[in-house]
């Protein structure tokens, strides 16, 4: 899972995500992708843990 994420001096966002149950898709939403909900969908890690980074997120 690591090496998914931005090394050090690189720019982008971790997101993590520990489900209570298992869930079918988890995904980041925010005014960063006009809160589609198809443009960050995390990858799952084991049954209840979910992680994206997205390098592309812009905040304003």
């Amino acid at each position: 899972m690591g090496h998914d994420f931005p090394a050090k001096g690189q720019q982008g966002v971790k997101f993590l995500y520990q489900s209570d149950n298992q869930a079918k898709v988890v995904s980041v939403a925010g005014t960063f992708n006009s809160w589609d909900h198809t443009k960050h969908k995390m990858d799952q890690k084991g049954s209840k843990l979910y992680y994206k980074c997205a390098s592309t997120v812009q905040f304003y």
